[in-house]
């Protein structure tokens, strides 16, 4: 059966937002919308005993011009009921750059009580105007708080790309709310999960437990979800989908079962409904997720996720300045894979690939993440170590020959060969490696490096752990060049631009790189264009290529995008 689309009512439910016209005056835009989901079920205005819209059952729907009068709203909607006997599940309002949705039975006791004791002979309007004048302001957050969807102007100010909404993806948010009045869940969204996973955090031992759990089954929890138990463990999973889609198992002590239980069984997190919001989008955010509740275990592992935006603009510079098949000529390897954002956003552009991190932890989220993402089962991938040993794979503490060696055993396994040149795509962590060792320890972020990186480094620009990663690549690549002389690897790498300039500790590692490696292309952006960082610093993402040359010394011109 085919999919109804709701394309053109949704651009006139936008029309509506944007407008700065009077109620009266656009009121129309919002009938389509309602006309298509609820058929004859529509009423308004004279047919709705002068509601703007009203839908038996289910819904009443009060118009407002401005944003500052979505209280009187409110009042007004409910003494529908009482002044009109409607019945409703269901209270919106709407406004310029406002919706506010509120389940009848979900509102806070002094509002319950206004209403239920409001004179039944007043008009609605004017009973909207009388409790909004008795509703206090701390009591006004309270009803905002208790609302399952809530937009309004200062929400949708700033940068999309930064946290601020954006009415294409919320009217969507909006038509899934109305497509299922008769569930009682509270929507979860792009704007309130990580909230969600702090109410998730206390039923477990570790909040990086609990942001596993979330990861565990965010694709599986839509509004028909439930979670099953297992008599024989304390392992649960979660059905959804109209019980077509099984997570994998949750392990949950027994005390914190039935919270978890309700907490899954009464929300349900947004996705897709033609506006292209996938659950992948909740993987690309992990970082902050990480940040917020785990704050230590981030600092101390110096990780900066790739945001998905920039991994897209990054693959968008190489199609465009680089012009190498990726796909084609070479295996794509991340060997610190961090949240996956940077190898899950080449679309189209990177055929198998191979990821490897140090941290299990991470390692689990971006096989999840690959896992439910039909794009790249198709093309294929490999997580190196498998994440059922339940450890990492230390880039920094082997040899180049043992780490190439462990990356061709794993291929092997799955019947395939190492037989492209490395194309190393990564943002390795930036961390300076001088900070307190107790943390460290406590974070299990020891970083031991090998004895043959630091002949390549030096033992002083070896503190700075990404000149680490450097020198490790310039190993492996020799590796394979030497086993093949036609493989030239790629780097295709995020950094500071220190050793870049270089700097003066710098200044003898360049010369070991430049000697291996010719400069590409790159370009310059400043560090919190993309990531949320309390400072600003140049970061630079550089393409280079293998080809040895003793004499070479690269001149780096990059494109200037700090602007």
């Amino acid at each position: 059966m085919a999919t109804t689309s709701y394309g053109l009512e949704l651009e006139d439910l936008k029309r509506y937002l944007k407008s700065n016209e009077n109620e009266d005056a656009k009121r129309q835009l919002l009938f389509p919308l309602f006309k298509k989901l609820f058929k004859d079920n529509f009423r308004a205005e004279s047919g709705a005993f002068g509601a703007d819209i009203y839908i038996p059952g289910q819904i009443i729907v009060e118009s407002k011009s401005i944003f500052s009068d979505w209280s009187k709203g409110f009042y007004q909607a409910f003494h529908y009921s009482k002044a009109k006997g409607l019945a409703f599940n269901t209270v919106m309002v709407i406004a310029q750059e406002f919706v506010g949705i509120w389940k009848t039975n979900k509102i806070p006791e002094f509002a319950a009580i206004l209403i239920n004791t409001a004179d039944a002979t007043i008009s609605p309007s004017k009973m909207g105007e009388i409790n909004d004048r008795k509703t206090q302001k701390a009591q006004l957050n309270l009803i905002k708080e208790s609302a399952i969807y809530w937009l309004d102007p200062k929400s949708l100010q700033g940068d999309i790309f930064k946290g601020a909404k954006n009415l294409t993806t919320e009217t969507y948010e909006i038509l899934k709310v109305l497509k299922n009045l008769d569930s009682s869940r509270i929507l979860i969204n792009t704007h309130n999960f990580i909230h969600t996973i702090e109410l998730m955090k206390k039923m477990f031992e570790h909040p990086i437990d609990a942001i596993h759990a979330f990861y565990t089954v965010v694709n599986y929890w839509d509004i028909t979800s439930v979670v099953t138990e297992n008599d024989y463990s304390d392992d649960v999973q979660v059905v959804g989908f109209k019980n077509q889609k099984n997570s994998e198992p949750v392990h949950i002590h027994p005390k914190h079962k039935k919270e978890f239980k309700n907490l899954i069984e009464n929300h349900y997190v947004f996705t897709n409904e033609g506006s292209g919001l996938t659950a992948d989008y909740y993987f690309s955010r992990f970082d902050e997720v990480l940040s917020a509740l785990d704050p230590e275990y981030a600092k101390q592992h110096g990780i900066f996720f790739t945001d998905g935006n920039l991994s897209k603009f990054a693959m968008w510079f190489v199609q465009n300045y680089f012009k190498e098949d990726l796909g084609e000529n070479y295996i794509v390897f991340d060997p610190a894979g961090g949240s996956g954002n940077l190898v899950t956003s080449w679309r189209g552009k990177l055929k198998h690939k191979i990821v490897s991190e140090l941290q299990p932890d991470l390692l689990r989220t971006i096989e999840k993440r690959m896992k439910i993402d039909p794009y790249h089962l198709d093309t294929g991938f490999t997580i190196i170590p498998k994440t059922s040993d339940n450890k990492g794979l230390n880039f920094l503490d082997i040899s180049a020959e043992d780490y190439l060696n462990r990356l061709e055993k794993e291929l092997n396994s799955k019947n395939l060969e190492l037989n492209k040149p490395l194309a190393f795509l990564l943002n390795p962590p930036y961390k300076n490696t001088k900070e307190n060792k107790g943390k460290r320890d406590e974070k299990d972020n020891n970083y031991e490096i090998e004895r043959s990186i630091l002949d390549v480094t030096g033992k002083e620009a070896s503190k700075e752990r990404y000149l680490a990663f450097l020198g490790q690549i310039i190993n492996i690549s020799k590796l394979q060049a030497d086993k093949n002389i036609d493989f030239s690897p790629l780097v295709l790498i995020f950094t500071p631009t220190s050793w870049l300039i270089p700097r003066k500790n710098f200044v003898n590692f360049r010369k070991t790189w430049d000697k291996n490696f010719e400069f590409k292309s790159g370009y310059l952006i400043t560090s919190n264009e993309f990531f949320k960082l309390d400072g600003k610093w140049p970061l630079a993402f550089t393409i280079w290529q293998y080809n040895f040359s003793p004499n070479r010394r690269n001149e780096i011109k990059l494109h200037d995008l700090t602007f």
